[in-house]
């Protein structure tokens, strides 16, 4: 059952990553690793992705988020998409540099780390910028597996489950083509968002403990011990909820239906709420930009 499990894997893997080729999405972390560019070593989160004239290809503009001898953090760099490699957790590069399969990792199978490194090498596997062998390539999908049996072993080590191979096929194939949700945030220029904030922090990247899979803050300083900010989640299943934070590290919104289908519907409606539901609103509550808090209190943050 074992062997017969991983031998259709292995085919339906074949088939589903030889096409893939990396192509970074916004909210990712590159580095540019061309020997050639002054640029080499410089390692930011990706902006935009944009096709050059003529199909020549695309190139990706990244913020750097470190500095080097001819860029400073915050530097916002443009390179051709065949410069870029994603940057990587050590325990990942351990593996790569050592040539040892994922399938012999000495982390502990029940560890944070180790299902931090699975989920890793299955978004790097479905982005086409890592490129397994097929033994290793079937025991990533059977370790990130959610479908177990009654003990909790992954699905590849059951050897009691009734199931054909017609729905094995179809169970393994929807699991390995399901792409990771691709966050949509909004520019800091958008007409609601720019009353309150006038700087970005993010996009960042959710983990493996995370309830959330990606998300950006949008943050103003008023004067108060922290930045206001709106910040705005992109959830597992590619609805979005937000969150309204004050000028004292105070909360100010509560949006009980907290799902949205974008980002701007789930701003608008954080905005809209308030922590107790009587009022008043986080969007009464924020200080625009330009002004600033009075000492003394948190209503309208003064």
């Amino acid at each position: 059952m074992r062997n017969s499990i991983y031998q259709l894997i292995k085919e339906i893997s074949s088939d589903v990553f030889r096409s893939h080729t990396f192509e970074p999405i916004a909210g990712d972390i590159v580095v540019n690793d061309n020997p050639g560019c002054k640029h080499r070593g410089s390692m930011g989160v990706v902006q935009s992705v944009q096709a050059l004239p003529d199909d020549e290809g695309k190139t990706a503009t990244y913020k750097c988020v470190n500095s080097g001898d001819n860029w400073e953090k915050g530097d916002t760099l443009t390179k051709t998409l065949d410069q870029l490699v994603p940057a990587v957790s050590q325990d990942f590069a351990y593996h790569i540099k050592n040539d040892i399969p994922i399938s012999e990792s000495r982390l502990n199978k029940n560890s944070q780390a180790f299902l931090a490194l699975i989920q890793e090498c299955r978004t790097l596997m479905y982005r086409g910028a890592f490129k397994p062998s097929l033994d290793d390539a079937g025991y990533i999908f059977c370790m990130s597996s959610s479908r177990y049996n009654n003990d909790r072993k992954p699905m590849m080590e059951s050897t009691s489950m009734k199931i054909t191979r017609k729905q094995l096929r179809r169970v393994i194939r929807e699991a390995m083509e399901q792409q990771p949700p691709v966050a949509e945030f909004p520019d800091l220029k958008h007409p609601t968002i720019s009353q309150f904030a006038d700087k970005t922090y993010g996009p960042q990247e959710g983990d493996s403990r995370s309830w959330y899979a990606a998300s950006q803050s949008y943050r103003y300083n008023a004067g108060g011990s922290s930045d206001q900010s709106i910040t705005v989640y992109l959830l597992p299943d590619g609805q979005y909820t937000a969150r309204v934070f004050g000028n004292y590290s105070n909360t100010l919104s509560q949006d009980l239906k907290g799902r949205h289908k974008d980002a701007e519907s789930a701003i608008e409606a954080a905005l809209d709420s308030s922590p107790g539901n009587s009022g008043p609103s986080a969007r009464e509550l924020l200080i625009p930009v330009g002004e600033k808090v009075k000492r003394g209190g948190y209503y309208k943050q003064d």
